[in-house]
Order: C-alpha cells, then sequence, then structure tokens
C-alpha cells in the first residue's frame, strides 16, 4: 500500500501514455494510413509529443514555484514518452509526404526535427549506467533539452498551436537563474522567520504601582 501511494502518479501517468501510443498504432492500423487517418495522427502524435515534453519540464518548475517534489520522478519517464510520441509524429508525417528526404527544404519541418534530434542522445544516455559512464558530461549534455523545448515550441507555434508553445515557454523561464532564486527566496522566508528567536516583550512600569 505504501509502495502504491508513493508511485500511484507514476504509474498513473505512464498508464495513460501507453494507452495513447497504443491508439496511435491501433488507429494507423485500422486506417490502413488512409490520408485523412493520417493527418490525424500527424497532428495527434505530434501534439502528445509536446504535451509530455511539456509536462517534463514542467516538473522542475513546479518544484521551485510550489515546492512540489511529487512529480520529480516524472521527468524522465515523461521524457522518454516525448521522444517516443516525436519519433511517431516523424514516421506518421513521412509516410504522409512519401519520403522526408523531400520535406527538408521546408524551414517548419527542418525546426521540427531539431528536438527529435536533440531528445534522441538522451533517451539513449537516460540510465543509470551512462550516468556513471558520462561522469560530469552527463549533466551539460542533459540541458540541452532546454533546446529542444525552445525549437519545439517554436514548431509548435508554426502549427498554430500556441498556448501549447507559451506554456514550454513558461517551464524554461522559470531555470533562468534569477527567476529560480527569487522564487527559492520566496520558500525559504517563511522557514527563516520560524527559526528566527522570538523577542521577549518589553514589560511597562505600571504607574498605578508607582
Amino acid at each position: 500500500m505504501k509502495w502504491l501511494k508513493q508511485n500511484g502518479l507514476w504509474m498513473a501517468v505512464n498508464g495513460i501514455a501507453t494507452a495513447l501510443f497504443a491508439s496511435n498504432l491501433w488507429d494507423a492500423a485500422s486506417a490502413n494510413f488512409g490520408e485523412r487517418a493520417l493527418h490525424h495522427l500527424v497532428g495527434s502524435s505530434g501534439n502528445l509529443a509536446i504535451i509530455f515534453l511539456l509536462i517534463s519540464l514542467a516538473m522542475t518548475p513546479l518544484h521551485i514555484v510550489f515546492n512540489w517534489r511529487g512529480g520529480l520522478p516524472l521527468k524522465k519517464s515523461t521524457g522518454l514518452w516525448a521522444f517516443a510520441f516525436s519519433v511517431l509524429h516523424l514516421l506518421f508525417f513521412a509516410v504522409q509526404k512519401g519520403t522526408i528526404l523531400a520535406a527538408f527544404s521546408d524551414f517548419f519541418v527542418i525546426i521540427g526535427l531539431v528536438p527529435i534530434l536533440i531528445m534522441l542522445p538522451l533517451a539513449v544516455t537516460s540510465t543509470n549506467w551512462w550516468m556513471r559512464t558520462l561522469g560530469k558530461w552527463w549533466k551539460p549534455l542533459h540541458k540541452m533539452v532546454y533546446v529542444a523545448g525552445i525549437t519545439a515550441a517554436i514548431h509548435t507555434v508554426m502549427a498554430g498551436n500556441p498556448l501549447l508553445a507559451g506554456l514550454l515557454v513558461a517551464a524554461l523561464v522559470v531555470r533562468i537563474p534569477s527567476v529560480r532564486h527569487w522564487f527559492v527566496q520566496r520558500h525559504q522566508r517563511p522557514q527563516v522567520a520560524e527559526k528566527l528567536p522570538q523577542r521577549r516583550p518589553v514589560l511597562q512600569p505600571n504607574p498605578v504601582a508607582q
């Protein structure tokens, strides 16, 4: 029961992601990759890739702003799901166009490929073994997710979905050192105030007694 309580959110998010991924594959298979079905699948898989990237990038800001640690274990799994849905998005797009190579002259497509290419090495090196192997280089490598977030936001705006793009940018802004420091100080002030010794009130002489 304790394990389920601690891991319930992780199980729920990953269960939903698995169901959505399977649903995309089922829709593709049952529709025989028809034109209308492919158009829907390209949009659906792309939106899901952005949503899971947003969830992954939002976990640290939620901890910074609200001091909530419950979402931190979701960063890795939702990041991997973002990569999985982005690969699915690319595959559906390639099938729809006939070949991915013909679309490389389109800036919209190129800017959409950038986050996928960035997330590929991040997904490969997401294990503890790679973390130990890369040592001090692991963290700088995985900070490239910020670049993936920015380029994904640009691609999302160009696709006509500014709301998701705005949320992605907001999640990145909170990570700016000065902004992060402001929120950290905001959380620390009540704790500092509680630790300060209480000053004893100064007793005033009673004029009646005098």
